[in-house]
């Protein structure tokens, strides 16, 4: 069977260490835990890079060390093509104006074939406005489907979905 593709947004990373958001840093600490066992392919960009390389200390050094723990399928970068689909998403409404690096994100994870993305980005990118726009842009340009959901959807323990 084949294990789905995953595209890591910053924000599950950046959670890994949120005590000011406690549900969320147990929630991803489980997805890590998941991961890191090897249940998905896990594809991270020079976005994910650069935003968290513009982290200050000692988060910066936090999430460096918490990416060298999983096993990545690939690391994509970003292109001419991904930058025309993320425009097109913001164009669709699905994502507004100011949030061009989080359609950059998206495009990314589509072009790069990614069944899923995983962020907390609820207010930009996991919601049904983005997800719509996303779907929409993707089929009329002839591109599979993404979802885009929190990481507690991808948590499994050893006997099955918690």
């Amino acid at each position: 069977m084949r294990r789905l593709r995953i595209y890591l947004d910053t924000s599950v990373v950046s959670c890994l260490d949120a005590p000011q958001t406690p549900g969320r840093m147990i929630h991803t600490q489980l997805f890590w835990d998941t991961i890191k066992r090897g249940k998905y392919e896990i594809v991270i960009s020079n976005l994910l890079l650069d935003e968290m390389n513009a982290c200050p200390e000692p988060k910066r050094s936090f999430m460096r060390m918490k990416i060298a723990e999983v096993p990545f399928l690939a690391r994509v970068e970003e292109s001419v093509p991904s930058r025309a689909l993320a425009v097109k998403y913001i164009d669709a409404g699905g994502l507004p104006p100011a949030s061009m690096t989080d359609a950059r994100h998206l495009a990314v994870a589509t072009l790069a074939r990614c069944d899923s993305v995983a962020s907390w980005n609820l207010k930009h990118m996991a919601n049904i406005r983005a997800v719509q726009a996303v779907q929409k842009v993707n089929e009329r340009e002839g591109y599979a489907k993404l979802d885009i959901l929190p990481p507690f959807y991808f948590i499994e323990d050893e006997e099955g979905i918690e």
